[in-house]
Order: structure tokens, then C-alpha cells, then sequence
């Protein structure tokens, strides 16, 4: 064996020895250590290693005595170099903030030291069951973007309301579910919907609503936590703008940004089944165990890049690492919008997407098919403007039918915003764009002289 090749074989085993020292460590350190920023140093090699093997077999295409092989080459490194200045300039574009778009993460490369809390959470994946939930007896204040002053509080249950028994001593009993709009996320609780019916009706209304969730965990809510109290009726609150975004085994990559504990639908199985998109509840971004170990969220982003196949491992490391990537993403959300400015998602929503909202629906009927069920659906500001302009409301009949199957009560809230005398924007926080204390009002009042919603109180 010539010299060369022995040089070679040493270097390419030192290497390898170095590299394995640097995966035991890497798996096996406290996150957070101060080196080189907190980066994985076993995946830095790997980097460095194939930047190594690439510039190598271009030399070796420059100084082929072949010419088709130096063209071959030159190709190659013009293609290169001209992907490395597009990627330097996509850098540039997002950390001036000249276009919309989220700068990449690098979580394979890092700690995901951006995913630490230096508070415990107060809306957090808590409960094995519902994920997003809140823990019992917590409290937070909040200096909102409007100057307001939001106080939050949690009772026994983990529910953003006033401590309930669970047998009610009052007679009837209401139950809303829903997400941050029926939570009155902008608002302190007495400007509720919940609290200002319950005080007009002196019927118990139990605010089971939280931020960031869709229907899945309303059905989830609700029979894991809402069922636990003696109660005649439910009504649960609907936003079009958000409750089709529901984690699917598809979005699995997104993961690796952000791994959280989210219940899905399986829709592979026949009938659907609820399935999480992680193994454990532990294993998510602000959760108890990632708040009291940050080590573990580097362990969930590895687990979940290595179950991901050969095609979906490429798309994660554009994803997590990627400035234009980023940006023609960015660039593609916004035109959406901009193209079409009358976006709705009253009328824009894929089949797949309303077969997983309608189940999730029917499920939670089913649970409470014993009670009285009131649906409302709400808009964003957007959407009441986007109405003005097209009078379109696609999903209308096809709620209204699901809820006639179900002999459930439904009121569709645009056109009692459409039809509001004074600003729309009055009705929205304007920096947030959920409810005001005016909005929280003018939808207790729709409700209040509802029918619908009187029936549930007789």
C-alpha cells in the first residue's frame, strides 16, 4: 500500500474517532454549556466532512485531464457558488426584516436553546389527554400590546373561571368550549361572553376555552374535563381562521421546529383514530419536564428527525436551516393574501381538512349527545371585510347541515358583524385581532336574544 493511501485510511480514522467522541458527548452533555454557542459539534463535522468531500471531487474534476469531467466540474461550482450567495442574500433580507418570512431555527445544529422558558408556562402541554392545558390554581399577569392590564387565573380544574363544584347547586348549568376568543384572551375575565351571560342569566356558565386549539381538543376538553360537571347544556365556539390547522401525520417535519404534544386523527385507519404526534407528554416544548430539563428537547428533535424518511430527513434540513427556504416560504404565504384579498377561510379549506374538523365535530356531539349543544361560528376581522366584498360563505351550509344531523342549535356570527352600525375594528383589539371589551359585549348580546340560546336556559 503506497504512503498516500495510509495517510488517507489514518486521517479518515482519526476522523471517525473524533466523531464518535463528539456524538457520545453531544447525546450525553448538559445542554447549554457555553461552547461554540451551545452547537452540536458531532453534526458541525458532518457538515464540515461533506463541504470537505464536495470541494475534493471538484478539484479532482478541475485537474481531470478529461474535458468533459471539467465542465462537469465548472458546472457544478458555478451552480454551488451562485446557491451560496442566493442563501448570504436571503440571510441578509431576513435579519433586516426587509420581507415577511421567520428566520430558520438550526435545531439539528443546536440546543434549541430559543425553544428555554425562564417562567413556567401558564398555557402549556400539561395533561396527556387534552395536551394544551392549563395547570390548577396558576396565575399570570400580562401588560397586553393595547396597554391594558390582563389578569389570568386558574381554578382547581386548570380552567380560566371562577372555582365550580362539580354538582351544581344553582340549577342549570352551561358548558362553552372553544379557543382563545371564548377563553377572552384579550380581556380580563368579568368582560367575558361567559361572565357577562352568566351574569345576565344567573346560570352558571363554565369558560372551558383556551388559546391555540381547534376542535379536536374541544371534543377532548370536554369529555376529559367538562363531563366531570352536572351540566344541561353546551355550546361551543367556532373560528374558521385557525380550526382547520390541525397537526396530521403529514406535518410531522414541522416537528423538528417545534415539537409539541398535539392529538391528530389517524386518517390512514378506518375509523379514524386519535393519535398524538409525539411519544410522550415529557417529551414536548413547554411542558413541566422540558421547563425542569431543557435537555430533553434536543434528545425529542433528534428522535423525531431520525423516524422521518429518506425524502422528509432533506426537507427538515432545508427547513431548519435554510435562509431562502425560509424566505420563498414567507414570500409564498404572503402572496396568498396579497393575490387574493378577499381570503377567507369561511370559503378556503381543502376536503381533507373539513373531514378532520367535521369528525372532531361529530365526536364531540356524540360525547354530549345526552345535553343541549349550541354552535356558534365567529370571523376575524378579515373575514367580516372579505364578506363585505363577496357576500361568499361556503362553509355555512355545510356546518349547518352537520349540526342538523345532530340536532344541534347553530348561529353563524358574520352577519350579525356584517350588519354592526359602527367600526368593525371597534369590535377587535387592534394590535392582537381578537374580541375587545366592546366585541365581548356585542356577542353576548347576539347570544342573549338568541333563540337558540334562550331555548337552552328553559
Amino acid at each position: 500500500m503506497r504512503p498516500t493511501k495510509k495517510r488517507v485510511l489514518l486521517f479518515i480514522t482519526i476522523y471517525l474517532a473524533i466523531y464518535g467522541v463528539f456524538l457520545i458527548y453531544d447525546y450525553l452533555r448538559v445542554p447549554f454549556d457555553g461552547l461554540v454557542a451551545g452547537w452540536r459539534y458531532h453534526r458541525l463535522m458532518g457538515m464540515t466532512a461533506l463541504s470537505g468531500l464536495v470541494v475534493l471531487l471538484l478539484l479532482r474534476g478541475f485537474t481531470s485531464k478529461s474535458t468533459f469531467r471539467q465542465n462537469i466540474a465548472l458546472s457544478a461550482a458555478t451552480l454551488l457558488f451562485l446557491l451560496l450567495m442566493l442563501e448570504a442574500t436571503s440571510w441578509v433580507v431576513l435579519k433586516k426584516g426587509w420581507l415577511p418570512a421567520e428566520r430558520p431555527k438550526h435545531h439539528l445544529l443546536n440546543d434549541a436553546r430559543g425553544l428555554s422558558v425562564s417562567r413556567r408556562p401558564f398555557w402549556g402541554y400539561f395533561d396527556p389527554h387534552l395536551a394544551f392545558w392549563r395547570l390548577p390554581q396558576d396565575t399570570l399577569t400580562v401588560e397586553a400590546c393595547n396597554g391594558e392590564t390582563i389578569y389570568y387565573k386558574t381554578n382547581s380544574y386548570g380552567a380560566r373561571d371562577k372555582e365550580r363544584t362539580p354538582h351544581s347547586t344553582t340549577g342549570k348549568r352551561v358548558v362553552l368550549l372553544g379557543d382563545s376568543f371564548m377563553e377572552g384572551y384579550m380581556v380580563n375575565t368579568q368582560q367575558r361572553v361567559s361572565d357577562r351571560l352568566e351574569d345576565k342569566t344567573n346560570v352558571e356558565h363554565l369558560n372551558l376555552g383556551i388559546v391555540g386549539t381547534s376542535p379536536i381538543n374541544y371534543y377532548l376538553t370536554y369529555k376529559h374535563v367538562g363531563k366531570q360537571f352536572e351540566h344541561d347544556a353546551v355550546v361551543v365556539g367556532i373560528l374558521p381562521a385557525n380550526d382547520f390547522e390541525d397537526y396530521t401525520h403529514k406535518s410531522r417535519v414541522g416537528l423538528i421546529r417545534t415539537p409539541i404534544y398535539r392529538p391528530y386523527w389517524d386518517q390512514q385507519a378506518k375509523p379514524y383514530q386519535l393519535k398524538y404526534s409525539l411519544d410522550s407528554l415529557g417529551a414536548s416544548a413547554f411542558s413541566l419536564n422540558h421547563y425542569e430539563e431543557p435537555a430533553r428537547i434536543h434528545r425529542t428533535i433528534d428522535e423525531v428527525y431520525r423516524s422521518l424518511p429518506a425524502s422528509k430527513k432533506i426537507h427538515a434540513i432545508f427547513m431548519d436551516n435554510s435562509y431562502t427556504y425560509q424566505l420563498i416560504k414567507g414570500l409564498r404565504k404572503q402572496r396568498v393574501v396579497t393575490v387574493n384579498k378577499n381570503y377567507s377561510r369561511y370559503n378556503t379549506y381543502t376536503d381533507e381538512e373539513w373531514d378532520i374538523f367535521a369528525h372532531s365535530l361529530e365526536r364531540l356531539f356524540e360525547e354530549a349527545a345526552d345535553k343541549q349543544i349550541l354552535v356558534m361560528m365567529y370571523p376575524i376581522l378579515s373575514e367580516v371585510e372579505a364578506y363585505a366584498e363577496t357576500k361568499e360563505n361556503r362553509i355555512r351550509s355545510k356546518i349547518e347541515a352537520l349540526c342538523n344531523k345532530y340536532q344541534v342549535g347553530f348561529i353563524d356570527m358574520l352577519p350579525y358583524f356584517y350588519e354592526y352600525e359602527g367600526d368593525w375594528q371597534d369590535l377587535y383589539v387592534p394590535c392582537d385581532g381578537h374580541w375587545s371589551e366592546r366585541g365581548e359585549e356585542f356577542v353576548s348580546q347576539i347570544l342573549y336574544n338568541h333563540p337558540l340560546y334562550q331555548s337552552l336556559l328553559k
